[in-house]
């Protein structure tokens, strides 16, 4: 038996008293999550991942020396945890699991059903909950009577793959059940059928042929199918879903006792609206989503031509400020433009109590009334000015 958590407080002391022989592991994403709070750099993240699907010894061995001469201190967090809980080097084989994330339990708790059963009291999400399972299981049974082979298809889309790079190798059969693989004549591989083993432990860990091992099956004539492992079979999978889980009566039906009746907990109303989904990291991206955040990308400014900011942020905006130059008012059409005129006020004529407000000196002549309705164009005007005041 295998157990994965997300390290839990709780959880390792428990399952460690419990079932001390069983594998308990720790999802990868929780400890990448921690991970990167203390260390930003993208390298060492990425030499994580890489670790962590390293199949074989050695390589999870190389990389973490990569770790340690990159950052010591990344490599003293990492060697801290147990290499056992985390990286597929250190898995046991027997489950024929090599699972780095348990996507398992956060899928069926980001089921819509589940979400919907959350924010119910407690007798009706369990009922809700155990009727998706009935439903499930009942599907699962249908499943298995449509497969047209002696695996699921999942395991046959895997098994393909596997296939089409198994050209790649030469075989060398060296006795009984034993075969070496070589690749530009370089041996990367050894196989041994009968215990249904590989060196790169790829089939170790999955039960499912890996590359190597369909090269050397194919070497001898023999169907790849045969070599996988019993828990992927359709006669499996008939008795994990064989059992039905019957119905229930009505609580109306139930037999009577004189216990006491259970009753709810008292609900104390928090502040604001109640959450029913999870709060998801800034790291984790959305299923639907369609656009990338702006967090990967690295801003150049447009002014000073460094990284890191924005000409928004930048430092010599206050100065730069005043040399912008603002963009014209844009004007309706057939009307004149503000620097076709100008505004002036003339001088007071008392003798003949004219008194013009302004004139609006234009490129266009235009006609002024002055007075008793006496109409002059501009020029004539300037004339008759210029009499009076001589």
């Amino acid at each position: 038996m295998t157990f994965m958590s997300d390290k839990q407080k709780g959880l390792v002391e428990s399952i460690g008293e419990l079932w001390e022989h069983c594998e308990h592991r720790f999802c990868v994403r929780h400890l990448y999550a921690n991970f990167k709070k203390k260390f930003k750099n993208d390298i060492i993240r990425n030499k994580v991942w890489q670790a962590a699907r390293s199949s074989k010894v050695e390589d999870f061995v190389e990389v973490m020396e990569q770790i340690r001469r990159i950052d010591e201190r990344a490599w003293r967090w990492l060697t801290e945890k147990p290499a056992t809980q985390w990286s597929r080097s250190r898995f046991r084989t027997y489950p024929k699991c090599d699972m780095l994330l348990n996507n398992l339990c956060e899928g069926f708790n980001g089921d819509r059903t589940i979400i919907a059963a959350r924010s119910m009291p407690i007798y009706t999400m369990l009922e809700m909950i155990r009727v998706k399972i009935i439903n499930r299981r009942a599907s699962k049974r249908l499943e298995c009577e449509t497969w047209f082979s002696e695996i699921g298809p999942r395991i046959a889309e895997i098994m393909e793959v596997n296939a089409r790079g198994s050209g790649d190798f030469d075989v060398c059969w060296g006795g009984d059940s034993s075969y070496e693989i070589f690749k530009h004549r370089q041996p990367i591989a050894t196989i041994d059928l009968t215990s249904m083993a590989c060196s790169c432990r790829q089939w170790d860990l999955t039960g499912i042929p890996c590359m190597h091992a369909i090269s050397a099956i194919y070497s001898i004539s023999e169907d790849p199918v045969k070599y996988v492992d019993g828990g992927y079979a359709k006669t499996t999978q008939r008795r994990i879903w064989k059992d039905v889980i019957h119905g229930i009566k009505n609580e109306r039906y139930w037999t009577k006792t004189n216990q006491p009746p259970l009753l709810p907990p008292k609900q104390v109303k928090q502040v604001g609206h109640p959450k029913k989904l999870r709060i998801k990291p800034a790291s984790e991206i959305p299923a639907d989503a369609r656009k990338f955040t702006r967090g990967h990308r690295k801003y150049t400014c447009t002014q000073c031509k460094k990284q890191g900011h924005s000409f928004r942020t930048c430092e010599k905006r206050a100065n730069l400020a005043a040399k912008i130059r603002k963009k014209p008012e844009k004007r309706r059409r057939n009307q004149p433009n503000k620097a076709d005129f100008k505004v002036t006020t003339p001088t007071k004529f008392t003798k003949n109590k004219i008194k013009p407000a302004f004139l609006l000196e234009f490129s266009v002549n235009i006609q002024t009334t002055i007075g008793n309705n006496v109409k002059m164009n501009t020029q004539d005007y300037k004339s008759y000015r210029k009499k009076k005041c001589n």
